[in-house]
């Protein structure tokens, strides 16, 4: 049999309503397994990441789970947790500048409901540049075209608009697997 995690990280983007289902078995299929939806909404002017309850077959899942909640873009703001429908002060918070996520940490009973809200969000700065760096720094294409498209992402703290830079960056013709994370990290900033 498989053992499922006792822990998870999660990294949760603020803006969108989205949601995805966990689905976790005994490493034979989906036969008998254990789902846990995960979503994100808006309520009351408040952005609300929820852990559903699990449902299904419990018995492939540990009684108590740790999360380890990564709001990606999240600097600061009023935040609220709700366990199984009551509020709690039963969670750790702290910022990870280098991901610049509010982190929040907490254990549930695989069976219960937790509401994490936040109110009143300040959004982190998008280093865009430095983790433009970052990522071409790893990435596995020649040196020439790291710094062709580092120079056209430097363009950005000049004001260069998102379309120019794009323009520039298609123009390289490097492969869409190296260019299109690029422009997600300057999207995230425009």
């Amino acid at each position: 049999a498989l053992d499922n995690p006792a822990a998870l990280e999660i990294h949760a983007f603020l803006g969108k309503s989205g949601a995805f289902t966990l689905r976790e078995d005994e490493g034979d299929g989906y036969a008998a397994c254990a789902e846990t939806t995960f979503s994100l909404s808006e309520e009351d002017g408040r952005s609300v990441f929820t852990i559903g309850a699990a449902r299904g077959n419990l018995s492939v899942l540990p009684q108590e789970r740790t999360y380890r909640i990564f709001f990606r873009g999240v600097a600061g703001g009023d935040v609220s947790v709700t366990y199984g429908g009551a509020p709690t002060e039963a969670f750790e918070r702290e910022y990870d500048a280098a991901l610049s996520a509010t982190v929040i940490c907490l254990t549930a009973e695989i069976g219960q409901e937790v509401k994490i809200a936040f109110a009143n969000v300040c959004r982190a700065k998008n280093d865009v540049v430095g983790r433009t760096f970052a990522y071409l720094n790893r990435a596995e294409i020649p040196f020439a075209l790291k710094e062709q498209m580092y120079a056209a992402v430097k363009k950005a703290e000049c004001g260069q608009s998102f379309l120019k830079i794009e323009s520039e960056l298609r123009a390289l013709r490097a492969d869409g697997a190296i260019v299109d994370p690029v422009l997600e990290l300057l999207e995230a900033d425009a």
